[in-house]
Formats: C-alpha cells, sequence, structure tokens
C-alpha cells in the first residue's frame, strides 16, 4: 500500500497563497502539504521570547495580525504548529522568569481560544511547564535539541511520553540507516525530517 508524502511548511500570510496550497494538494495524489507552523516575528509586541524568530514582518505586530491566517488554515483541513523553540528557555531570574510566564501564558490562551492546540520545543522546563499548566497541548519536539543518537530520543521519550513528534539533527537526515533504526525504536511517534534547507535567518 502506496504511503503519502507528508510536507510541513511555514504559514503563508496571505490567503491567496493559502488556496494554491488547496489547489496544489487537490492535483497531486503522492505528496501533500499538511501542516502550516509559524512563529511571531521580533518585532511582534506579543512574542513570548520562546520563539526563534528569524524575521522581522512589519504587517505583523501582533499575534491577532496573524489570527486570520491560522485560522483559516484549520479550517481548511490544515494541521498548525505554534514554534516555542528558541534554545534559551526561562531565566533563572524570579523578575524575567515571571514575565516570561505572563508572555506565555497570554499566548496559549490565544491559541487555545481559536482551537490551535499544538507546539514544537526544545526546553525542557518549557515542556514542563506546558504539559503541567495546558495539558490539552501537544508537544512537538524541535529538531534545535540536535539529537543525533537514538539513545537520545529513547531517554526523551523516558521522560516525556507524551512527546508526539521528533524531529532529528539537520545533520542526520542522509542518515538513512539511523533513520531506519529510529524509526523502529520511536514506535507511534512522528518522525519528520527537514528536506530542504538548514533553519536559517531570512
Amino acid at each position: 500500500m502506496f504511503n503519502m508524502n507528508i510536507f510541513s511548511t511555514p504559514l503563508y500570510l496571505d490567503l491567496k497563497q493559502i488556496d494554491e496550497i488547496i489547489k496544489l494538494n487537490d492535483r497531486l495524489t503522492k505528496s501533500q502539504v499538511k501542516t502550516f507552523y509559524w512563529a511571531l516575528p521580533y518585532n511582534a509586541v506579543d512574542r513570548t521570547s520562546f520563539e526563534q524568530s528569524r524575521s522581522y514582518t512589519p504587517e505583523i505586530n501582533c499575534f491577532e495580525d496573524a489570527q486570520k491566517y491560522i485560522e483559516y488554515s484549520l479550517e481548511k483541513g490544515f494541521d498548525f504548529i505554534y514554534l516555542l523553540n528558541s534554545v534559551l528557555g526561562f531565566a533563572h531570574e524570579e523578575e524575567e522568569f515571571k514575565k516570561q510566564e505572563e508572555a506565555l501564558d497570554k499566548l496559549l490562551n490565544k491559541l487555545r481560544k481559536i482551537n490551535s492546540l499544538k507546539v514544537r520545543v526544545v526546553d525542557y522546563r518549557l515542556l514542563e511547564y506546558i504539559k503541567k499548566n495546558y495539558p490539552d497541548f501537544e508537544i512537538y519536539l524541535s529538531t534545535s535539541t540536535e539529537y543525533t543518537r537514538i539513545s537520545q530520543f529513547q531517554n526523551v521519550l523516558k521522560l516525556f511520553p507524551y512527546i508526539k513528534e521528533v524531529l532529528p539533527s539537520y545533520e542526520m537526515i542522509r542518515d538513512f540507516h539511523f533513520l531506519k533504526n529510529l524509526k523502529k525504536v520511536m514506535g507511534n511517534i512522528n518522525i519528520e525530517l527537514i528536506v530542504n534547507e538548514g533553519c536559517m535567518t531570512g
């Protein structure tokens, strides 16, 4: 039986472009885009500091400016994953921690309000915080963990068995022996691969 190639791509901040992806999916039989991912740009006033934002997007100054694109993609049957994949994590200073916590809570409640309940993370404290305070959210592990060994994935899943998906380090995506063995030990956990480029500014 044929396995379809499933792709994810950054969210288009343009309804017509999302419609073009829908038309593309309608035409293709072997591959489809199923998931959009995105994070607030660094110019947005309500970003949380957990985003690994690489862009300045002047038309997006807050979450509400992008909300219609997220809602539209969800209405059209796409999955949406919000990226909280900064490696910096929570601050150690209490005052800064509280600011991060407040901003994070505001964002997660905005996502929850539109029934967008998937986040991609790298920091373990953040992962634990979301699972404890927002148990309805699904957790996807970021490639920024830079895991290159099967034992690393096994260990993190022992600690956090509710993780839904993992991404191997970009350096490992051409190691087919590694990927084949990783698939054997992951069971029902999804594995996503970066297939076109590394994560880079712009």
